[in-house]
């Protein structure tokens, strides 16, 4: 059986991974956003795909490189849209984001993890539910992934948990989380309106779920 793949807050949480590391740059007027990003047979980034808007050919893609080529990344992006004619953007920065698809709980190679965390804000846009969260963290690794209830393929309701192992990490300081749910599996499988329960278990209220549709 596949085991699910699991991500690593440490790998995640190292800020804007790319761009300027200068703390007193100030940007000019710029978007930050949790997007996709489409790269080249050179392993660029050529393209900017926002959930809510047309994409965005990069002006400065070559600045980011070594990706795997001919694919689709999802990150977090600080950027500028140049030229109200024929738009383009010019990233600044960028950042990871978690975004695997969805696993059932059988595919875990443990017991289910649910450790607490806080939400900042969570919202629906395009084929994923998005999110940052505020975890408790020190200088050890974390463990996220997505899981689907039983039969959730088989029901007009999508339920997801989230998965959140800290491992032997100390509560320590807070540090931001990008992630994002890929929803675009289950366009055949939910009708339009069909909710999302997604649940995630908060530091002070316990499991809470948040209701979206699609």
């Amino acid at each position: 059986m596949r085991r699910g793949v699991f991500y690593s807050l440490l790998v995640l949480l190292t800020s804007f991974i790319m761009g300027c590391s200068d703390d007193e740059y100030v940007y000019p007027p710029a978007l930050t956003e949790l997007l996709s990003v489409r790269t080249n047979a050179s392993g660029t980034i050529d393209y900017l795909l926002p959930d809510r808007s047309a994409g965005l050919r990069v002006e400065n893609g070559s600045k980011y490189s070594g990706m795997v080529p001919d694919s689709i990344y999802r990150l977090v992006a600080i950027y500028e849209i140049k030229d109200a004619k024929e738009p383009s953007a010019y990233i600044y920065t960028i950042g990871n984001v978690i975004a695997p698809e969805p696993i059932g709980q059988e595919q875990l190679a443990g017991e289910m993890k649910t450790d607490p965390v806080n939400i900042q804000s969570i919202w629906r846009s395009g084929d994923y539910l998005n999110m940052i969260l505020l975890v408790k963290a020190q200088n050890k690794k974390h463990s996220f992934h997505f899981i689907e209830a039983q039969g959730a393929n088989q029901t007009s309701c999508l339920r997801l948990t989230l998965y959140h192992d800290k491992g032997e990490d100390v509560e320590a300081y807070t540090q931001k989380a990008y992630l994002s749910v890929p929803l675009k599996k289950y366009s055949g499988i939910f009708s339009e309106g069909d909710p999302i329960l997604f649940t995630i278990n908060l530091y002070k209220e316990g499991l809470r779920t948040y209701q979206f549709t699609f």
